[in-house]
């Protein structure tokens, strides 16, 4: 016996009729900064990146059941005058209003690089760019930004976008290395008042101006240390490898740090160009196998447990990267506009914030150690946007034909 088949709808597709309520719920924080009518497309273009993997301008205006073409979108993010920078501020500010999310002197700044690989040739400040994950060049845009992150909460704090030397947006702008992005991203946090008390980077960022800078500060560091850096011992200059490989096994103590265990030597040795700081060479295996990772941080008192737990948080950097890239759309955006992007990226960052903010303070998630992932938040939306649809559906079903209904579900 037949019946009638229908397309199965997933987040990317579901229509979006209302807000899930994580938007409902913070929206109207940010009401000042916009018109009424910049406020509808606000809560929409929120609502649209928080329920599709890929939430391009035009799939977010093409699901939205209250009609809105993709030109009003466009709009929204580069011709509407309303203040991004108003809008990441009050982002911080909302986070710093809960007790939750506030962010704490124990915690630290992580400072890190991401791509957002792209098609289009003319997408703004896009160039052929190295891959360090892959060892591969991509052709991608590319951010520089800050994150706090402590052992219960982690959100972002800025972004730059860094242009490539000889770019045409590097001449109009300005062109600063990541390590010059870096400094301002860390004038940025300080200016703002950030509690946390270190900064932390990989070795492609351990560079003499930026760990002076967050000295000056009275901030202190923890970072990678690349293997092939010059170390000065009592016996002479050498690698930092050479120098771990010289090391006797009994020179390793067993530590616990993150919930795991690590075989760690450390000591305080005059490194090129940074001075003094303390290295620690770290295992993850009793025999000492495989490549160690060589850390290095100004903290010249602290135990190696310590260093080892400040870098370990600089990971969390790398979650937000792949939940706004997987769930939140951040690099969907093919705007050909510097501001639009840019617009577009601040709107994505507010809405991780968001769905952080809400698994902090969901004390109920934490008394059944639930999934308090973004992943299961984005989940948490859509069944809001369905059950939306599904109300809507049940109040027409009287007085709309069902090919009405039919072309709102499977618009």
């Amino acid at each position: 016996m037949g019946g009638l088949l229908l397309p199965v709808v997933d987040a990317a597709m579901l229509p979006v009729m209302g807000s899930p309520g994580v938007v409902e719920e913070s929206a109207g924080f940010f009401r000042r900064i916009f018109s009424w009518h910049q406020f509808r497309r606000f809560k929409q273009y929120l609502s649209g990146l928080i329920t599709g993997e890929k939430a391009t301008v035009h799939r977010i205006a093409s699901r939205l059941v209250e009609h809105a073409d993709q030109s009003s979108f466009n709009r929204f993010l580069t011709l509407y005058e309303w203040d991004e920078e108003r809008l990441n501020r009050g982002r911080l500010d909302l986070l710093q209003s809960m007790g939750e999310t506030r962010w704490r002197r124990e915690g630290v700044v992580a400072i890190d690089d991401m791509l957002l690989p792209k098609r289009g040739r003319k997408m703004p400040g896009a160039g052929k760019l190295f891959d360090h994950s892959s060892g591969r060049y991509t052709h991608a845009q590319s951010l520089v930004t800050s994150h706090h992150a402590d052992p219960e909460r982690d959100y972002p704090l800025g972004f730059r976008q860094y242009f490539k030397h000889g770019s045409r947006e590097a001449g109009e702008n300005g062109f600063r290395t990541k390590v010059q992005l870096a400094v301002e991203l860390v004038d940025e946090c300080e200016g703002i008042g950030v509690a946390a008390e270190n900064y932390v980077f990989d070795a492609w960022f351990l560079f003499e101006e930026l760990a002076c800078y967050v000295e000056e500060r009275r901030k202190r560091w923890v970072s990678r240390l690349k293997s092939n850096r010059i170390v000065h011992t009592g016996e002479g200059s050498t690698s930092v490898e050479e120098w771990a490989e010289s090391l006797p096994g009994e020179a390793f103590k067993k530590v616990r740090a993150l919930g795991r265990h690590y075989w760690v030597h450390t000591q305080v040795l005059e490194v090129n160009r940074l001075g003094r700081v303390r290295i620690v060479v770290c295992y993850d295996s009793p025999g000492l196998d495989g490549e160690p990772a060589y850390l290095a941080t100004s903290r010249l008192h602290w135990e190696e447990r310590r260093v080892v737990e400040a870098y370990g948080l600089r990971f969390r950097i790398d979650n937000f990267y792949k939940n706004a890239k997987q769930n939140l759309g951040l690099g969907g955006c093919n705007l050909r506009s510097l501001q639009g992007t840019g617009r577009h990226w601040q709107l994505g960052i507010l809405e991780y914030s968001l769905l952080r903010a809400r698994i902090c303070r969901n004390r109920l998630y934490r008394r059944l150690q639930s999934d308090q992932t973004v992943g299961a938040e984005c989940t948490r939306a859509f069944m809001n946007l369905l059950q939306n649809l599904i109300q809507w559906v049940y109040s027409n079903s009287d007085r709309l034909p069902l090919e009405k209904i039919l072309d709102v579900i499977l618009r």
